[in-house]
C-alpha cells in the first residue's frame, strides 16, 4: 500500500469503531483532530506526516473512555497496521502517540516526553476541545453522562487524580471548563497550536461570564 491507500484504510478502521459514540468522541470529532494536525503540521518541518496524519485518525480507538476492553482492542489495532503494511518503527511510534496524549495521562505525573509529532496531536485534540466546538461538546458529553449544567454549591476540583477526574458523580458541566477546559491554552506544545488556542480560550471565557450572568438573571 502507498501512503495515500494507508490513510484511506486507517480511516475507515476508525469510522467503524467510533461511528456508534455518543459521547462527543465519534468520527466527526476525528476528522477535526486530523483537519487541526494537518493545519499545524504545514507550519512545522521535519516531521512524519504520515504518523501524524494516522495517528489522529486513531488517537481514540484504544481509549478507555471510549472503549472497554483497552487490551484486546490495540491488539486489534496492531494486526491492522500490520495488515496495511506500516513498518515496526511507525506502528510503534503511532501507538506511543495515542497513549500518552490524553488529559488523564497528564494527571497521572508521569515524566513522558513527547515526540513532536505527538506534540501537533495532542495539540489537535486539544483544539478540539475549546472554543465554540469545545463548548458543545462539553454540554453534549455532560448530557451524555448525566451531569448537572450547574450548581453553585459544587465548585471545581482540584488536583485530580486520573481516577477523581472520571469521576462524574457530583459534579457540573461548568464545573469542567475550569477543572480541565481553560487550563488546555497553556498546555499546548505547538507555536500553531499555542496561537489558535487563544482565540478558542478567549471564546469559553465569554460564554462563561455570560452564562454566569444569565443564570443570576442579570443579563
Amino acid at each position: 500500500m502507498n501512503p495515500e491507500e494507508q490513510i484511506q484504510a486507517v480511516k475507515k478502521y476508525a469510522q467503524k469503531k467510533l461511528s456508534a459514540d455518543a459521547s462527543g468522541h465519534d468520527f466527526t470529532h476525528i476528522e477535526r483532530v486530523v483537519a487541526n494536525s494537518k493545519t499545524i503540521a504545514s507550519e512545522l518541518h521535519n516531521i512524519d506526516y504520515l504518523v501524524i496524519v494516522l495517528s489522529g485518525y486513531l488517537h481514540d480507538v484504544v481509549d478507555d473512555k471510549v472503549i472497554t476492553n483497552v487490551k484486546e482492542e490495540t491488539d486489534n489495532l496492531i494486526t491492522f497496521l500490520e495488515s496495511i503494511k506500516l513498518s515496526t518503527d511507525q506502528i510503534s511510534n503511532i501507538l506511543t502517540i495515542i497513549q500518552s496524549i490524553s488529559f488523564k495521562k497528564q494527571l497521572s505525573n508521569e515524566s513522558i516526553t513527547l515526540s513532536q509529532e505527538a506534540k501537533i496531536v495532542q495539540d489537535a485534540d486539544r483544539l478540539d476541545a475549546i472554543g465554540a466546538i469545545g463548548i458543545a461538546r462539553t454540554f453534549y458529553y455532560g448530557g451524555h453522562v448525566g451531569s448537572k449544567i450547574y450548581d453553585p454549591q459544587h465548585g471545581p476540583r482540584a488536583n485530580m487524580s486520573p481516577e477523581e477526574y472520571r469521576n462524574v458523580d457530583n459534579q457540573t458541566v461548568i464545573n469542567h471548563f475550569y477543572e480541565k477546559l481553560l487550563t488546555l491554552s497553556d498546555s499546548m506544545k505547538t507555536a500553531p497550536g499555542m496561537r489558535l488556542a487563544k482565540k478558542r480560550h478567549r471564546i469559553m471565557l465569554d460564554f462563561l461570564e455570560n452564562f454566569k450572568a444569565e443564570w443570576d438573571g442579570q443579563a
